[in-house]
């Protein structure tokens, strides 16, 4: 049991990282404008890619410990 718990905070602290990379991705979000979108694309796909194990590691730490995290869902919007 103790491996268990040990992979899950291990799993936590990832989550917590990579909440943090995307709050600053948020932040330096580049203006989308339809004559030069290629900035807003390429930031959109990088973004893209921390959300997937942003995820799964939600779900891998909530299914061993159910309202460990906060839901990914609940970050508040950057102004």
């Amino acid at each position: 049991m103790s491996h268990n718990f040990a992979a899950t905070n291990a799993h936590r602290v990832r989550f917590s990282r990579l909440l943090d990379i995307l709050r600053a991705d948020l932040a330096v979000e580049p203006r989308y404008r339809a004559s030069n979108n290629r900035e807003w694309l390429v930031w959109a796909h990088g973004t893209r890619w921390h959300l997937r194990p942003l995820f799964k590691l939600y779900c891998t730490v909530v299914a061993h410990e159910p309202n460990a995290l906060p839901s990914p869902l609940a970050v508040a919007p950057v102004t």
